[in-house]
């Protein structure tokens, strides 16, 4: 499960759209707050969020179920891009399941 956190929907809706064509599993939030009340139940494989609801969750929820800490991207307008959000997503899953 990949949460994707912004604020603004236009670059949350965009993010969802190119993961889900990829078939990752998405949930979407429009803030740290209700992400973090879902990630307490859903295990998260990555974090795609904006940098203020990054620091949050960081902040809030250090680690997540397998007690490790949550591997995250920044959500910035460069990030949108298909091809760079997929294969930066990729190698960051990739990283973490065999660090």
């Amino acid at each position: 499960m990949i949460i994707v956190i912004h604020e603004d929907s236009e670059p949350r809706n965009a993010a969802e759209a190119v993961l889900a064509r990829c078939h990752f599993a998405v949930a979407p939030f429009y803030s740290a707050e209700s992400a973090l009340t879902a990630m307490r139940t859903l295990r998260a494989e990555a974090v795609v969020a904006s940098p203020s609801a990054a620091a949050k969750l960081r902040a809030q929820l250090p680690t997540g179920l397998a007690g490790r800490p949550i591997p995250s991207l920044p959500l910035v307008r460069r990030t949108i891009e298909p091809e760079w959000l997929v294969n930066s997503l990729r190698r960051l899953l990739r990283q973490t399941r065999y660090a």
